[in-house]
């Protein structure tokens, strides 16, 4: 390799300085037995460095030339031109051939890109298929680096890194949506290293800590796309969405979670958020959003149902676009929520109501206390003295 090499690369640089003009150099120079002494020599009189030339060619080579650039000619137009190709020549001689080829084939340089010393040049057009004969594998004199191919280029914003999102997300645990629950404190904890499922996870008073969902439960709604209260805790019970399949889930102490809602004829067709139980943890109120067909269209609306599943939900509130937060009052008479509409967004315009509390989940006198069209309402919350309080 080291001759053919070496031949070719003489060849290059002597047509180089032949173009440029520089035909006493050109003629001056006579082929080395090692390629890089070619090099060496081709370095005009008054351009050497006596020390690194004489001294060590090795070191020479490592270094060899660069501070303006090779043009799209592959002239070497100005005698001061240092062509730094130690980086990509010393770890692979196949880019020795690609020089060639550009210099003296093709009418434009297309695979290396000089840039200042010190640093490695730029090596633009790789798409090559990676060199497979003898001299694919070469290692450095000095034991610089072994190489088994070239890189590859691609276009640009579509490259292969080593640094990948999931390498980037492995090092971050989210948090989200804590709650306490007599004395003891939940939270939403995702999992970057299992595809980002979120678990939820529980501190009890004693600063035991356990994780309750299991595997492949993933406790996410897609209500509204934002996702949102996708967990409620009475008591000890948790109740939380599934991600697969939208269905909202019973898990109590020690069990392993179960289904209360049917299961959709539409994939993810019915979807629950933002449930609350009254105090005697009968029932479940929530949030409901109907996909019925696969169109970009859904109903929302408030529904209650039996929290152990023994009944389908069923509607209690209706007829706007949009429904948020319901609150049950301390002393379970009465329900507040949030409604808005197309083409306003909640943060646009929205409304609060209230409703008296039935026994069995039903809703009388409905009455929007608060917000419209120019108004934006959001988290409503009852005061341990039964008041209402929003933002």
């Amino acid at each position: 390799m080291q001759n053919a090499a070496g031949a070719r690369v003489y060849r290059v640089f002597i047509e180089a300085l032949a173009q440029s003009g520089d035909l006493a150099a050109a003629s001056g120079v006579e082929p080395q037995k090692h390629w890089s002494d070619g090099l060496a020599r081709v370095i005009h009189a008054d351009q050497a460095v006596p020390e690194r030339v004489g001294g060590d060619r090795h070191d020479l080579f490592e270094r060899i030339l660069g501070e303006h650039t090779l043009d799209r000619r592959a002239h070497l137009v100005q005698q001061q031109t240092w062509i730094e190709l130690a980086a990509s020549v010393g770890c692979d001689v196949g880019c020795v051939w690609d020089a060639r080829r550009a210099a003296c084939n093709r009418p434009t340089l297309e695979v290396i890109k000089a840039c200042p010393p010190g640093r490695r040049p730029h090596v633009q057009r790789q798409n090559r298929a990676p060199q497979r004969g003898r001299h694919s594998r070469h290692r450095i004199r000095r034991g610089v680096a072994r190489v088994d191919r070239m890189p590859e280029a691609a276009p640009y914003g579509s490259w292969l890194s080593p640094v990948t999102a999931a390498l980037i997300a492995a090092g971050e645990v989210p948090l989200s949506a804590p709650d306490v629950s007599d004395g003891d404190v939940y939270w939403l904890e995702g999992k970057p290293l299992e595809g980002g499922r979120v678990v939820l996870v529980k501190l009890a008073a004693d600063g035991t800590r356990q994780e309750l969902t299991p595997k492949p439960y993933y406790v996410r709604t897609r209500v509204h796309e934002y996702g949102g209260g996708a967990f409620v805790v009475h008591g000890s019970t948790v109740f939380f969405s599934n991600f697969a399949d939208q269905r909202l889930y019973r898990q109590d102490p020690g069990e392993e979670p179960r289904p209360i809602t049917r299961g959709p004829s539409v994939a993810a067709g019915l979807r629950y958020a933002d449930a609350r139980l009254t105090q005697d943890g009968r029932l479940l109120i929530c949030i409901r959003e109907r996909h019925e067909t696969e169109g970009p269209e859904a109903t929302n609306e408030l529904v209650v149902m039996p929290a152990d599943g023994s009944a389908d939900a069923r509607v209690i509130a209706g007829g706007h676009d949009f429904y948020a937060s319901p609150r049950i009052s301390p002393d379970g008479r009465r329900l507040a929520w949030l409604t808005w509409d197309h083409p306003r967004m909640p943060w646009d315009g929205s409304e609060l109501w209230v409703a008296d509390l039935a026994d069995d989940g039903s809703l009388a006198n409905e009455t929007r206390v608060a917000g419209g069209s120019q108004e934006s309402i959001f988290q409503p919350e009852w005061s341990p003295a039964g008041e209402l309080h929003f933002v």
